[in-house]
């Protein structure tokens, strides 16, 4: 895109999701190594995730309140430097377990602090008219990380140890920060400035007036329920007991060359009724479900898990454009705060009742279950007008709704 503003968002996502991929793998590998406890392991990722949960609220609030480039430059500072001491503590060998668990915490409370505030930047730094086609674009850079950085990660790992990993995701951190300090975006217009709890409560009434968004946030989250066990945990244990892990990388690259091509559709299609495509789009996603219920040949599963790649990206570019085009930028952040809560909370839920579950039905009543509720979930919000009727391009606020800082 020709937008200079864009040009260094996109250099800051790009070096933020390389990092950010990287570095689970090497935080993995490099705790098991220290600590030679797995438990270890669980306490760490697990105090992460519950600092996703606990702040990514007030960090919608954070971001509506002042600069969100500000917001996320100072965020990613914060995130380099906790990386920074973890990688120290395991380079030179000192670890201690609650220093790293305090980290990783911080770290994972800077995450969600600074979530909202990419979110809302999106709609001010792309051009005018442009908001699809940015969101496209970034969810290809998404998808591109999510496959080279766990690879680009396990390699350091293996060649210059974890600790060295971390070093380099806390460089990725302070790249994306430089970035984004070339960026000085004017302030979003907001309303009078009121206390913390004030602001979150409007954030949760502008979210709860958009009746297509609660109701699409609602079945996501169930869809994130089960998609997290499936893909997280029951795909791997499918894999050991017949492909094997190099059958399900394949599965994995499948959906994801789906997503690349359904982010390069959308760059290139204009569709009115974008919302409905997204969301018709949403409910062939759990295809893949079907061959591993079934215990079909690798070739079905892999097909399967390319279209519904293509699916997945075509959905998540609708709804992040329909959100920037249709809620007020000065809200924004706050409102998908509450998106990213509801997928936060199903997500690790899923992944530790997946087996039991499975378990209890039998693996495959329990992927034709999943299946089921996963398509019900992605097709009930079409019986909504709000949904089937939301236009594309009718309104963008973003770009009427901001002032010099």
């Amino acid at each position: 895109m020709s937008s200079a503003k864009f040009r260094w968002f996109f250099a800051a996502r790009s070096a933020s999701l390389f990092g950010s991929n990287a570095a689970p793998i090497a935080l993995a590998f490099a705790v098991l190594e220290a600590s030679h406890h797995s438990s270890d392991l669980g306490l760490v990722l697990g105090a992460r995730s519950l600092a996703l949960v606990l702040f990514v609220l007030f960090g919608g609030v954070l971001s509506d309140r002042y600069p969100r480039d500000k917001v996320v430059m100072a965020g990613h500072l914060g995130a380099a430097a906790t990386q920074g001491v973890a990688a120290a503590m395991l380079v030179t060998g000192n670890f201690d377990l609650a220093a790293i668990i305090a980290t990783e915490t911080l770290n994972g409370a800077l995450t969600a602090l600074t979530g909202p505030g990419v979110y809302g930047m999106i709609g001010q730094v792309a051009p005018e008219g442009q908001v699809k086609k940015a969101n496209a674009l970034l969810g290809s850079t998404r998808q591109v990380a999510t496959i080279l950085g766990p690879s680009l990660g396990g390699l350091l790992v293996v060649t210059v140890g974890g600790g060295w990993a971390l070093a380099v995701d806390a460089g990725c951190y302070l790249v994306a920060a430089y970035c984004l300090a070339q960026l000085r975006l004017p302030k979003v217009d907001s309303e009078q400035r009121v206390g913390v709890l004030a602001e979150l409560r409007e954030g949760y009434e502008e979210f709860r007036k958009h009746t297509w968004i609660w109701t699409i946030v609602v079945g996501f989250a169930v869809l994130v329920f089960v998609e997290a066990g499936v893909w997280g945990v029951l795909g791997p244990v499918i894999a050991e007991h017949s492909f094997g892990p190099q059958g399900w990388g394949l599965v994995l690259g499948a959906e994801a060359v789906g997503f690349l091509v359904g982010n390069l559709l959308l760059y290139r299609l204009h569709v009115v009724k974008l919302m409905r495509l997204g969301q018709i789009c949403l409910v062939a996603t759990p295809l893949p479900l079907i061959p591993m219920a079934m215990g079909s040949a690798l070739g079905w599963l892999m097909a399967a898990s390319f279209v519904g790649g293509i699916a997945f990206s075509v959905f998540g570019v609708a709804w992040d454009t329909s959100m920037q085009e249709h809620v007020p930028a000065e809200k924004l952040s706050r409102v998908s705060s509450f998106d990213a809560l509801g997928s936060w909370i199903a997500m690790p839920l899923g992944q530790v009742a997946a087996l039991p579950l499975a378990d209890l039905v039998g693996l495959s009543r329990y992927l034709w279950i999943g299946a089921a509720v996963w398509c019900a979930m992605a097709a009930w919000p079409l019986l909504l007008p709000s949904v089937r009727r939301l236009e594309h391009g009718a309104r963008e606020p973003q770009a009427q709704t901001v002032q010099a800082s």
